[in-house]
């Protein structure tokens, strides 16, 4: 929530609920308005100040001035404010107050008897502390505690401590919570390296951040681990250079590795992880070359052992290999949106070092062949070589593993989804995805979540994408994991353009692309916006949309068919709309585009099977408007062999009124297609649409129906 300002109106307002009419002289009200910036603290600070002084005093309910007002000096600035009401208070008080500062704003009053020099004194200086409203008391989590009441009096109190003596006492308070040993407390740890950092023992900082990092990471606290492993990096890099314990430099740079990915910044994942096995001595391709030279190798050494018998027996995998596989592992799936050439590199990389040993002694070795049948998927590479990944993954699976059951069976609905079996039986049960979530396994569930969400949308299971979409978010939510929020933005789109709610869809592609800034991220979101544009009939801006799409493909290069089929789907209805617009006399020249966008379209969508309904639709009216009938009847009857397939009723029923009308246009209404005629067709779509609730879809149907 972004709060505002108070303006000058405001400010008049609150100060005349304090004051009885006429008792605020105006010279001091204009000041007061003028300094205070529209900062309420500021204003109660000064009243406060003021009432301390003795130049307010209460009457009833209202606050009146005396005469001491005439010569009183009102401070510039909310700092100033606070730091005269903290320089009044006692010795002991001011004592407490800064010790609280060092502590953090929430504290225990045994933690302050612990630390304070005078035990003693402590429960009277903390009764003039709350008095005086400098500190408050709150509930958490069941306990009571104290707390600064505003971050801007903990940090003029802070700043007030001399150096030295703050370093001291952050020390006394490290001390001091170690002595308590409560173990239970989840921020312990954090707490512990935050001030022996402040305290300049960075050994035992280091110590304690990456401790925190690893509570962090177990309850899936990825913001949190993030930071602790980012600072226990810092700290290691200040004492040590480049140098220092191996073990230790490489062991912190997997769990940033790890920290990244969990937390959903894909991007500085897969370089952390790249840094990390390159401490473990893996060779990590760099610069073009390089890279292609990787791929060629690792085809030629992972392909054959899927088309000929096993030869030589292959040894077991040590502990190193192990270390190095599970790492190649994380960092394929982070390069999946972050760096899909390096995703295909690394992938295969190990790939062919799983080749080279007894796969039975690797506890991933499903995985990592679920996670390559993956790639071939994804990729557009080849669905056979994908399928016969998932058998050999299903050779290894140890079904008593819940994590490596919902690797595989990701990774099969992954496979399926994009070759276009869309059987029921291949959904994923919602407790294994719980399970998942539990685990940390928050990349495969939300990944799967948005993939199955796009899924029940094409099918017209508006309800139940909708309960993804929640699950997604509650994900998000929870772990503040940047991937639910892509996964839940492009389901979100999808569904709202779907359900031709297209000014809200609009709204939810603008917002996709304003939210995350992985370039692949923004190829699906610009594509999804263009076909928003072209529906509502702003080809303009459709173009301009498809242009930025264009750059940004051109900028990454070969990218998968999954983000590159959403701009040419939407590319093909602009230039038919295009092409629409204009007489049969003038519209050859943008025929010939449509038909060159269709060409690109077809071949990416069937490697992409949920666009098939669509792109051979358009296909087909692509060659209406040339003229070349036959050919437009056999697009439209794939169109709806693939919806059927797919279950896409509300596709179907599109493809249906195309039909219809096209042919009823051309005076060719006892014509059938798919053994219907043009007006059955017009009367299957309505009934289609009116079981799934698409109200806007009814009047594209027309009165033939």
């Amino acid at each position: 929530i972004e709060l505002e300002p108070l303006d000058r109106s405001h400010v008049r307002r609150l100060l005349a609920g304090l004051f009885a009419h006429g008792e605020l002289p105006r010279a001091l009200r204009e000041r007061l308005e003028s300094n205070a910036a529209g900062s309420p603290l500021f204003l109660e600070e000064v009243v406060r100040t003021l009432v301390e002084q003795g130049v307010l005093e209460t009457v009833g309910d209202r606050l009146q001035a005396t005469a001491a007002l005439e010569t009183v000096t009102v401070p510039g600035t909310v700092q100033e404010v606070i730091l005269s009401r903290v320089d009044r208070l006692d010795p002991v008080a001011k004592q407490i107050l800064q010790l609280a500062a060092v502590v953090g704003r929430g504290f225990s009053n045994r933690l302050l008897l612990r630390v304070a020099r005078d035990p003693a004194g402590v429960p009277e200086a903390l009764r003039r502390l709350l008095d005086a409203q400098l500190l408050v008391e709150r509930t958490r989590e069941g306990r009571s505690e104290l707390v600064v009441k505003h971050p801007m009096i903990q940090e003029v109190a802070y700043d007030a401590i001399l150096e030295t003596r703050r370093e001291e006492l952050h020390r006394s308070v490290a001390a001091a919570i170690e002595a308590d040993g409560d173990a239970s407390d989840a921020a312990r740890h954090g707490l512990l390296a935050y001030h022996w950092g402040r305290g300049r023992d960075v050994e035992r900082a280091e110590e304690h951040l990456l401790l925190a990092g690893d509570d962090a990471a177990r309850a899936s606290a990825s913001a949190e681990a993030v930071y602790f492993f980012e600072e226990a990096s810092r700290l290691y890099l200040e004492r040590h250079g480049d140098g220092g314990d191996p073990a230790k430099r490489i062991a912190l740079e997997k769990k940033l590795a790890t920290a990244y990915f969990y937390r959903g910044r894909l991007v500085e994942a897969g370089e952390q992880f790249n840094r990390a096995l390159g401490r473990l001595g893996v060779h990590v391709p760099r610069g073009r070359g390089d890279l292609n030279l990787s791929l060629v190798r690792s085809l030629l050494a992972s392909l054959p052992p899927l088309y000929l018998p096993v030869g030589r027996r292959r040894p077991p995998a040590s502990a190193h290999d192990l270390e190095v596989l599970e790492l190649m592992l994380d960092r394929a799936r982070a390069q999946t949106t972050g760096d899909p050439t390096r995703f295909v590199v690394d992938t295969l990389e190990a790939l062919r070092r799983l080749t080279r040993l007894d796969p039975a002694t690797v506890p991933g070795a499903c995985s990592l062949f679920a996670s390559t049948a993956g790639l071939f998927a994804y990729s557009g590479l080849s669905f056979d070589v994908s399928a016969r990944f998932l058998r050999l993954a299903e050779r290894y699976l140890n079904a008593d593993d819940p994590t490596e059951v919902l690797v595989f069976q990701m990774m099969r609905f992954t496979h399926a989804f994009l070759a276009g079996d869309w059987s029921r039986e291949l959904e994923i049960d919602p407790a294994l995805l719980e399970g998942g979530v539990a685990r940390g396994q928050l990349w495969d569930v939300a990944t799967h979540l948005g993939l199955e969400g796009t899924k029940l949308v094409v099918q017209g299971r508006f309800a139940e994408a909708e309960e993804r979409v929640a699950r997604i978010a509650a994900i998000e939510q929870r772990y503040d994991y940047d991937l639910a929020s892509s996964n839940r933005h492009s389901v979100c789109a999808s569904l709202l353009l779907e359900q031709r709610r297209l000014v809200d869809a609009l709204r939810a592609a603008d917002t996709y692309v304003v939210e995350h800034d992985e370039p692949l991220l923004n190829v699906i979101a610009l594509g999804i916006r263009a076909k928003v544009e072209v529906l509502l009939d702003d080809l303009a801006s459709a173009g301009e949309t498809l242009a930025a799409a264009d750059a940004l493909v051109a900028r990454l290069g070969r990218i998968p068919p999954l983000h590159r089929a959403h701009c040419a789907r939407s590319r093909l209805l602009l230039e038919l709309a295009r092409a629409e617009e204009l007489s049969a006399a003038r519209r050859e020249r943008t025929l010939a585009d449509a038909k060159r966008s269709a060409r690109s379209a077809v071949r990416l969508a069937l490697r992409v099977a949920w666009l098939q309904p669509e792109v051979f639709r358009n296909a087909g009216s692509c060659c209406w408007l040339a003229e070349q009938h036959r050919q437009a009847l056999r697009w439209w009857e794939r169109s709806l062999e693939a919806a059927d397939r797919l279950g896409a009723g509300a596709e179907h029923a599109r493809t249906q009124v195309e039909i219809g009308q096209r042919l009823l246009a051309a005076g060719r209404a006892g014509e059938t297609v798919g053994g219907r005629s043009a007006r059955q067709h017009l009367v299957d779509a309505r009934r289609h649409f009116e079981s799934l609730g698409l109200a806007q879809e009814l009047a594209t149907v027309g009165s033939a129906a």
